[in-house]
């Protein structure tokens, strides 16, 4: 739905005090958000009742291979054997597969987030919002928190979390929430963390040319976003069934041709 000023501060308030900035606004009905951090712990939780074996704290060192086929993983407790297994590795990707022979082209792209505490009844946006000409996007969790988010640095993969960084983002959300200003700059949770870039956007989602061995991987920003589907497209993969979407531009296949 295309939005003219007035009606974008009738569907979010808390943007009327910069509403001479809009020419329009675009609305999303089926547009939603969430907490990724919540429904992830819900998702072990619920993986654990129906038997998957989490083994937090392991750290995977490297995969095991016989005669060119997948045999297991390696890790700092052990080796785990397994016919097949799933790479859902973000930037780590790489390290893994580099001893393998294996190219992919996954880049780390530090992002910014912060969190901060909200009044329930007070002037933070409800809706989901992104800012086209700041880029960077705002999302309620529940009554009392907001979360900001955005920057895309190519850093090589550094994780540390840079003041003067998180600065500019704290700029940018002030300036389109003015009445919220005093709490940004104020500050709250601040995180840093790397996006599992690929140069055309999609995942790769499919086998790899070592059997047994599947990618599930290179989701960038959309990560929790793609998350269900993305399963539900690479089960179908697995089992041999007909996935419920087209995957081309989607699979795997398309870096290692």
């Amino acid at each position: 739905d295309t939005l003219d000023p007035d009606a974008l501060v009738r569907l979010e308030p808390a943007l009327a005090p910069v509403a001479s900035q809009f020419h329009a606004g675009l609305r999303f009905p089926a547009h939603e958000s969430g907490d990724a951090r919540s429904f992830s712990r819900e998702a072990a939780r619920r993986a654990g009742e129906l038997g998957a074996a989490l083994r937090l704290g392991h750290r995977v060192t490297g995969l095991e291979l016989v005669d060119g086929r997948l045999k297991g993983i390696e890790t700092d407790h052990g080796t785990i054997d397994a016919d097949r297994v799933i790479l859902c590795t973000g930037t780590d990707t790489g390290s893994l597969l580099d001893p393998l022979g294996l190219r992919v082209p996954i880049y780390p792209v530090q992002g910014y987030s912060m969190t901060i505490a909200v009044d329930g009844d007070g002037p933070a946006p409800r809706l989901p919002i992104l800012d086209l000409e700041r880029r960077f996007v705002t999302a309620r969790l529940g009554p009392n928190r907001l979360r900001i988010a955005g920057l895309s640095d190519f850093t090589g993969g550094d994780t540390t979390l840079h003041p003067e960084r998180l600065a500019v983002l704290k700029q940018s959300a002030s300036a389109l929430l003015p009445k919220l200003a005093d709490a940004i700059r104020a500050g709250g949770e601040d995180w840093t963390g790397l996006r599992p870039m690929t140069p055309d956007g999609p995942p790769l989602i499919g086998p790899t040319p070592i059997e047994g061995l599947w990618l599930n991987t290179g989701h960038g920003a959309m990560g929790w976003t793609m998350a269900a589907g993305s399963a539900d497209v690479l089960a179908d993969r697995l089992l041999g069934n007909p996935p419920k979407i087209s995957t081309e531009g989607l699979d795997a296949e398309r870096v290692f041709a």
